[in-house]
């Protein structure tokens, strides 16, 4: 299951389609496969009555013109290769009363007066057996004391079906195989189109997204489709450009701004805080805000940043910061931010370089006691 969550959607799609065609191959050959073999059997019971009608029919005229031997016919029915076996055993009305060559499958068609055609084994193979009866007619009343309608004999034929079999099984080898080269050649196709259609615009919309929750909104997403990945790709590129906007305004203020979490890690500054530390944005994301800006509240209780999370309201304060081993006097304020749960999840500070307002101060002071001297 992980593994699947982990495939593209392009994946999924053709996984899913070649999923639907086999299982709809899968039924269409079993209904395909019973019929054949249904119109297999019919074809052969049908061939094998034939055969029957017609032996039964030659030797009743073969004996209305005098003869009385049925072993040429055997010999000639049994010269076929799927002739195994022909028994033709005549009853007591020919033989006599002590005739006991019928097997219990024929004695039950003589019994009952009812042909028979079943499948059973015979040497090893498997056989469509046919068992029909031979019954007398008015040409039957000169050779033999017989009412019309007495069954003279029992005909017996057993029809291999090993041929038919293998000829079977072959033809749902290949339909096997016919149909497993379809379902990948289908994949493959599928696949294909389907990254080319779906698979290369969606992984431009993940890279795209991927790189907007890293904070880079400047790269645009091309997708010339109408369709909802040309929709979404334009409401990305809208969304990436007013949060791109949105930085710039930060980018712009004359103070420095920065976002932390609540380990104070930050997560965002502006260029001006990055030109207080003296450093890059790129390095500064990521690291520590006292590890920064090292001022003498951090650390400690008195850091605005910290009470702020704590007390969750903005709190401003005074100090001095230390960036760069250069001390630097600085009015400070945290504010604590929430997110769309109203999750307490970082701090956003706000720091005023006061050196210039300080400078003044000492230099009032310094004209104040001259003055005053």
């Amino acid at each position: 299951m992980a593994t699947i969550k982990n495939l593209s959607i392009s994946k999924k799609i053709s996984l899913t389609i070649i999923g639907i065609l086999v299982f709809t191959l899968s039924i269409y050959l079993v209904i395909f496969f019973l019929k054949n073999d249904y119109k297999v059997y019919e074809r052969i019971e049908y061939e094998n009555k034939q055969i029957s009608s017609l032996l039964t029919e030659s030797i009743r005229l073969a004996m209305a013109s005098g003869a009385d031997d049925t072993e040429p016919f055997v010999n000639n029915l049994s010269k076929y290769e799927t002739i195994k076996d022909v028994r033709i055993i005549p009853t007591e009305i020919i033989a006599g009363p002590d005739n006991n060559s019928f097997d219990e499958h024929e004695l039950d068609a003589l019994k009952n007066k009812m042909e028979k055609n079943f499948y059973e084994e015979f040497n090893n193979s498997k056989v469509l057996r046919s068992i029909s009866l031979l019954k007398s007619d008015e040409t039957c009343s000169d050779c033999h004391d017989a009412e019309e309608g007495e069954i003279l004999a029992v005909v017996s034929i057993r029809q291999s079906l090993d041929k038919t079999y293998s000829e079977m099984a072959s033809q749902k080898i290949d339909a096997f195989w016919i149909g497993l080269v379809a379902a990948i050649l289908t994949f493959v196709f599928v696949s294909f189109f389907l990254k080319k259609i779906l698979g290369n615009p969606i992984q431009k919309l993940s890279l795209a997204a991927t790189d907007f929750a890293e904070g880079k909104f400047e790269s645009s997403i091309i997708c010339n489709s109408n369709d909802e990945l040309g929709v979404l790709a334009k409401s990305l590129n809208e969304m990436a450009e007013k949060i791109n906007e949105q930085i710039q305004y930060l980018n712009k203020l004359p103070t420095p701004v920065s976002v932390m979490d609540k380990d104070f890690n930050i997560t965002y500054i502006n260029k001006k805080g990055a030109e207080l530390l003296n450093k890059s944005q790129e390095e500064i994301l990521g690291t520590k805000c006292y590890n920064n800006f090292k001022t003498k509240d951090c650390n400690t209780e008195f850091c605005a940043c910290k009470t702020a999370i704590k007390e969750d309201k903005s709190i401003s304060k005074e100090t001095s910061a230390r960036p760069n081993n250069v001390d630097i006097p600085i009015f400070y304020s945290g504010s604590p931010i929430r997110n769309k749960s109203g999750q307490l999840i970082g701090v956003l500070e706000v720091i005023t370089d006061l050196t210039e307002s300080k400078e003044k101060e000492k230099y009032l002071e310094r004209n104040t006691k001259i003055i005053l001297e």
